[in-house]
């Protein structure tokens, strides 16, 4: 989730359809397309201009802009009973505004929690709309992994990364995709370029020596993974990660020794403890 949340934060904010000279007051205009990004005070000043624009504006394609806009500064507030009907008039003004069909999309999820092919095809139209919105990659490919289709998801990791080659959460996401097609090699790449990006991540770190446990070389995630603890010595799941390498390289007491400690930074959690069981190990 703390990926989808993220992209709020992107630059979605300019208009995607054309706006006529003496559409309205430009500071109106100004303030409905801002983004606002986690700033709900500039969310909120939004609205009020969106809805200043939609009483006095006239022309439908302006229109469908300002509500449109206005959706998505509702979308950030989390009123969703609010924002989709506002996408949903946008598209009937103007079934080329691609702002309308990229919000009513991740509209459709926060409403249910889930994703959807029919928020798919919101993404799909906005991209066929407009192939510049890179936001627009970033939930399909989201949506095409929950579903199960990685290679689609793949695709659209890829186009993402192309506009946003610095964001280590791409290459996180790519990489669990790639993981789960067993393309290890491709998923170490990502990996690896996203601990670039973010070298203090131990959950990046974590993940590589995951990595390298599958491809049978423990000592070789063995470096990573006691990075992740230096970084962050009183999470569990580290020591827990460590010990199952340590296990592979048949250093039974030294594994038993980090899980044991596992169990001490994670005493609230017991996904370590039942995790821990299902595979017949026993802390006393």
């Amino acid at each position: 989730m703390k990926l989808a949340f993220s992209i709020l934060i992107l630059g979605i904010a300019i208009s995607f359809s054309s706006i006529s000279a003496n559409a309205g007051p430009e500071e109106d205009w100004n303030a409905c397309k801002a983004d606002e990004g986690f700033d709900y005070a500039i969310a909120d000043a939004g609205i009020a201009a969106c809805s200043r624009l939609i009483k006095s504006t006239k022309e439908k394609t302006d229109l469908a802009s300002a509500f449109a806009n206005r959706c998505r500064h509702y979308e950030t507030r989390l009123k969703m009973e609010l924002a989709q009907p506002d996408c949903e008039r946008a598209i009937q003004l103007d079934r080329h505004n691609a702002l309308a069909f990229l919000v009513r999309g991740k509209v459709r999820f926060w409403k249910t929690n889930k994703y959807s092919k029919k928020s798919i095809e919101d993404f799909t139209t906005s991209i066929e709309l407009n192939p510049t919105i890179a936001e627009a990659y970033y939930w399909r490919a989201l949506s095409y992994g929950a579903l199960g289709q990685c290679n689609l998801a793949i695709q659209d990791w890829s186009l993402y990364i192309k506009f946003k080659p610095d964001e280590a959460e791409a290459y996180k996401s790519r990489h669990e995709c790639y993981y789960q097609l067993g393309m290890y090699d491709l998923a170490l790449r990502d990996m690896k370029q996203a601990i670039k990006l973010e070298p203090k991540n131990s959950h990046y770190l974590l993940d590589i020596s995951r990595i390298y446990l599958v491809y049978g070389d423990p000592t070789e995630g063995l470096s990573y993974i006691e990075t992740a603890i230096q970084l962050s010595p009183d999470n569990g799941i580290f020591y827990e990660g460590r010990g199952v390498l340590k296990e592979k390289l048949g250093k039974r007491e030294e594994a038993l020794a980090d899980y044991k400690k596992a169990l001490q930074h994670d005493n609230s959690n017991r996904g370590i403890a039942e995790r821990l069981k299902a595979r017949g190990i026993s802390i006393d």
